[in-house]
């Protein structure tokens, strides 16, 4: 391949071999850590004039994944990747038949990213990632867990470069987003949001409940307000008495979906604890104080 390549070609000759040789045996070389040969191959590569094909997207993150840092301490290095991978990204979206491409490419960013997935880091990631969920949504990717993933991720990044309103306006999209296609991360987007004070949760959580009339949000509503004033360092004297009228309600809610159970069962309908009852039950032996806020709070999680 590289006697070939370094070889100039004569006018009327045809090639010896495809330009594709040099991605595929790129890839290959990077495969197995034969970085020197990758390195060769796609500078062969680079050095003709590529058709626009899926192997020139291909070179695009190849190259991307040979520039990607080793470390948090290199964002320079990170920057001089996407450059490539954005490339990939561009050039794929503008053919149908490509997408599955864009998908890779966003798979191999979030690899390359990892190190930087950290506090007064993610702000590394802030623009590169909103282009690559962009980029998923302007495509439509039908993996929408992966695409919440991504954009749950967007919204710490957001924050960590203090730019609180472009995270809120990620953070509307998501829960939407989650709400209609992966309920199963909605709680996750609350979470940040709750967090972080994007917008008004508590209106969000009132409109919700409206329509789903489920109280397992509002009960993580009150969690997450808890756990994050504890994070933040806000006093709150009646901790104890907070959390434990949050696990009656968890307690009530669960006596309730068991009494409305065996009411369809035709069975015997099962036995409830009365408060009165609950809080004597609670009273004997219960976990030491340092312990029960974090057994609960755990759930804000």
């Amino acid at each position: 391949l590289k006697g070939a390549g370094d070889q100039v070609p004569a006018v009327d000759s045809a090639a010896a071999f495809g330009l594709d040789l040099y991605v595929i045996c790129a890839e290959l070389g990077f495969q197995y850590g034969h970085l020197d040969i990758t390195n060769e191959c796609l500078r062969l590569y680079f050095l003709r004039t590529p058709p626009p094909n899926q192997f020139l997207c291909r070179a695009y993150l190849c190259q991307a994944q040979m520039l990607a840092p080793t470390s948090a301490e290199n964002p320079e290095q990170l920057e001089k990747a996407v450059v490539y991978l954005l490339k990939a990204i561009s050039f794929a979206k503008e053919t149908p038949r490509y997408h599955f491409l864009v998908y890779n490419a966003s798979v191999l960013y979030w690899q390359m990213c990892r190190p930087f997935l950290k506090p007064n880091h993610r702000q590394h990631l802030a623009k590169s990632l909103h282009q690559v969920v962009r980029a998923l949504d302007d495509i439509d990717d039908k993996d929408y867990e992966w695409r919440a993933q991504l954009m749950i991720a967007l919204i710490e990044c957001l924050m960590d470069s203090n730019k609180p309103k472009d995270a809120e306006n990620i953070s509307n999209l998501a829960a939407t987003f989650t709400r209609q296609n992966v309920p199963s991360l909605f709680k996750d987007v609350f979470r940040l949001q709750v967090k972080y004070k994007l917008g008004d949760p508590g209106k969000a959580l009132r409109d919700l409940l409206k329509v789903t009339g489920s109280g397992d949000l509002a009960v993580y509503y009150k969690i997450c307000k808890l756990k994050t004033a504890l994070e933040s360092g806000e006093p709150h004297p009646n901790l104890h008495r907070e959390l434990f009228k949050i696990l009656r309600q968890i307690l009530q809610q669960e006596d309730d979906m068991q009494s409305h159970a065996s009411s369809y069962s035709g069975g015997r309908k099962s036995q409830t604890m009365s408060d009165k009852d609950r809080d004597k039950e609670m009273s004997t032996g219960p976990p030491s104080i340092e312990e029960r806020p974090p057994l609960l709070l755990e759930l804000g999680r």
